[in-house]
Parts: structure tokens; C-alpha cells; sequence
């Protein structure tokens, strides 16, 4: 399979390795060769890699395949060797290569799983979970919790709370924990989850929890049912709030703008605690001028929940991509707060462009509905395709 590599590919990989003081590089070029003509005659296509100049189509496409698969996987192994696991196996063997493969599927498998319940909650317009879907959740979150990206954010938190001044004795709330990703950082912090994946995470409800004043509240933070379920938490208890991939799990704004509304109550007001919200960016659309845009909105609709922005970054990292795979936002509590706007993402298009198109407008609210159907038709199909489309873009300015 030799001929398989295109020259710029090989010296691409060459020069890759040579960066990473690997001066034998034969070795994982052959392993790559011998692993990307495993899984391309597992897929059925040994024919085509066999195919002679009789059929000169189908070499051609066998060897873009192969050129394709050779770099995928290149990719892949680069990442793992700049960025090694303590307990990853080392060496240039294959072996070690269909091991990085086997994780990369099982990730890519539970993110998969993940957005079929995501699916099923946006089709059902509310957060119930049969007992099937909420064991192959928790399952999910102990894979996606292991990946180097899931682990950046934790970090970025710790710093963030270093920055403001709680460090090590913060009490932080962790929603929808699953893992309990602070556990082992912080001994005042609390997890909770629908569906725990580990002893130390509470199971409750966010969003049907009890939260109460301090004056006649019997716990400290929070108070646990004899079933071990978590039944209320004291408002203004928590220096920290945690929601990663919490906000999209929840299948309307309206659950968002809840769930942000109640994380504001359990932090405290003086001095100001700290929202974290941690999404993935695959929920903002790519193009640069949309994407802007896009964040701009979110964050507007977080901020008018009685925040204050104090940062947002992108950080981690899928394997074998360069790609920032989240944004990250930190917020302070602030007195001000609006009823709108309402968290959306680029899944509510579809759901925006029905409301759009079938509703009525009463006349007092036209402009400021005109505003949000344009925008959310956007999310999905592009600021510049509706005005391009001058039948469109009358229906929203008459």
C-alpha cells in the first residue's frame, strides 16, 4: 500500500514526527500503512485497493481513499503522541494505533448516543427521560468526561476560581455532573445529576429542586432524602455554578432561561459569585460573521439572567482535531436582569422557522419579533441566504 501515500502527505508526516524528536519515523509510517488497509478491506473495499488499470476510476478512487484514511489516521496519532495518556502504551507499534482507533470510535459512538437523546427531548419539548435513555446517558458521560477537552474545561474552572479569589475553598454546585468532575479538587463542592455515574454525585432534578432561604434551612448547602436523592439547596450558598453541556441538553429556551434563573439563586450576592457555562462549538454556526453573531446572542441571553460577563474563551480539543471542541463562559452575578432574550442554539432553528412562518404578529410586538425570527432563521440557514431572498426578506419588513 506503499503507493498509497501522496508525496505532500508522506513529508507532511516526515516533518510532523521530526518535530517531536522521532528521528526513525519508518516504523509509524509503516504501522499507518498496515492499519488504514486493515480497516479500508473491513469496509469491503479490498477490490477496489486491488483494482488494476482495466478500471481506471475505481484505482483512482481506491487510492484517494487510501490517501484519505492514511491521513486521517496520521492525524489521529500525532495528536495522542503530542498529547500522551499517562497510561497510553508507547511505541510506533500498530497495536497501539488500533487502540487510539477503538477510543476514538467508542467517543465518537458516545456522542452519538447523546445526540439521539438530545433528538428525542427536542421532539418531546421536555425534559423526560425514559430509564433506558437515562442509563445510556451516564453511560456516555464517562467517556466524553475522559476526553483531554472535557478535562481543559475543569482546569480552566479551577484557574478562573484561583483568579477570583475562592481557590481551593470554593463551594461549587456541578449540575447535570454526572462524573463529578470537582470532586477531587474541591472538598466543599456538590454534584448532582439526573443520572449519576459515580458514588459522591447526588441524584435530583435541577429544575425540581426545592431551593430555600437561609432561615429554616437545616443543612448547610443542601439537604438529602433518607433514599439518598437530593431534595433542596440554600439560595446564596454556592461561590460557583457549573453548567457544562447542561443548557443544550435542555430542549427549549424556555428550560434554559429556568435553569439559569435557578442557578442564579443559589449564588451568593456580595461578593458576586460565578457562572460557568461550557458548550460545545459545534452548536455555533462555523461561518465567521454568524458564529460572532451567534455567541454575541447567547451570551446576551445569559447576561439577562442577572449576569455579568467576565470571559469567554475556546478550548479543548477532539482527537486528532485542531479545533477548539467548546466555549467557555464565565459570568458574575449582577443586580440587572430581562426577560429576554432566550438562550438559543442553531437546533431551534427549525422549531423559530415554523413559529416565524405560521404565527400571527400582533402589531404592537412586530418589530421585536421581526428581529428574533430573522435571527433564529439565520442559526440555520445563513444571515446572507435571507437576504438574498428578497420573498423572504419582505415577508419580515412589511
Amino acid at each position: 500500500m506503499s503507493d498509497a501515500w501522496p508525496p505532500r502527505l508522506r513529508s507532511f508526516f516526515q516533518a510532523r514526527l521530526s518535530e517531536l524528536h522521532i528521528t526513525d519515523v519508518h516504523p509509524y509510517l509503516s504501522a499507518l500503512e498496515q492499519v488504514a488497509q486493515e480497516e479500508l478491506i473491513a469496509e469491503g473495499l479490498r477490490a477496489e485497493a486491488t483494482s488494476t488499470s482495466e478500471c481506471g476510476e475505481v484505482e483512482r478512487c481506491s487510492h484517494r481513499r487510501a490517501g484519505q484514511r492514511l491521513r486521517e489516521l496520521g492525524l489521529l496519532w500525532l495528536d495522542a503522541l503530542r498529547n500522551p495518556r499517562p497510561a497510553a502504551e508507547e511505541g510506533s507499534s500498530p497495536e497501539q494505533l488500533r487502540q487510539l482507533r477503538a477510543r476514538q470510535r467508542c467517543t465518537k459512538e458516545a456522542f452519538e448516543a447523546q445526540e439521539r437523546i438530545h433528538r428525542a427531548l427536542r421532539e418531546r419539548g421536555e425534559l423526560r427521560l425514559t430509564e433506558d435513555e437515562l442509563e445510556m446517558y451516564s453511560n456516555c458521560a464517562k467517556v466524553v468526561g475522559s476526553k483531554s477537552w472535557s478535562q481543559a474545561t475543569v482546569q480552566w474552572v479551577l484557574d478562573e476560581l484561583d483568579e477570583t479569589g475562592a481557590g481551593e475553598d470554593a463551594r461549587l454546585l456541578d449540575v447535570g455532573s454526572s462524573y463529578g468532575a470537582f470532586l477531587s479538587y474541591l472538598k466543599k463542592s456538590v454534584a448532582l445529576d439526573l443520572a449519576p455515574a459515580i458514588p459522591g454525585v447526588w441524584r435530583g432534578d435541577f429544575l425540581q429542586l426545592e431551593i430555600k432561604e437561609r432561615e429554616g434551612f437545616e443543612g448547610e448547602d443542601y439537604e438529602v432524602d433518607e433514599h439518598g436523592e437530593l431534595q433542596s439547596l440554600r439560595a446564596g450558598a454556592f461561590d460557583a455554578v457549573v453548567l457544562s453541556l447542561v443548557l443544550s441538553f435542555l430542549p427549549t429556551p424556555q428550560l434554559r432561561r429556568a435553569m439559569l434563573d435557578r442557578a442564579r439563586r443559589c449564588l451568593r450576592e456580595d461578593p458576586p459569585g460565578s457562572l460557568f457555562v461550557i458548550e460545545k462549538t459545534s452548536l455555533i454556526p462555523r461561518d465567521v460573521q454568524e458564529g460572532r453573531l451567534a455567541r454575541q446572542a447567547f451570551q446576551e441571553a445569559l447576561e439577562a439572567a442577572g449576569f455579568q460577563s467576565q470571559t469567554f474563551l475556546s478550548l479543548g480539543q477532539l482527537d486528532g482535531e485542531q479545533r477548539p471542541h467548546a466555549h467557555a463562559w464565565h459570568l458574575r452575578t449582577a443586580p440587572a436582569r430581562s426577560s429576554s432574550p432566550l438562550p438559543h442554539f442553531k437546533e431551534d432553528a427549525s422549531a423559530s422557522r415554523d413559529d416565524c412562518a405560521g404565527s400571527e404578529i400582533p402589531a404592537g410586538s412586530r418589530n421585536k419579533r421581526r428581529f428574533w425570527c430573522v435571527w433564529a432563521l439565520g442559526w440555520g440557514g445563513g444571515f446572507r441566504s435571507i437576504f438574498n431572498d428578497i420573498s423572504v426578506f419582505n415577508l419580515y419588513l412589511v
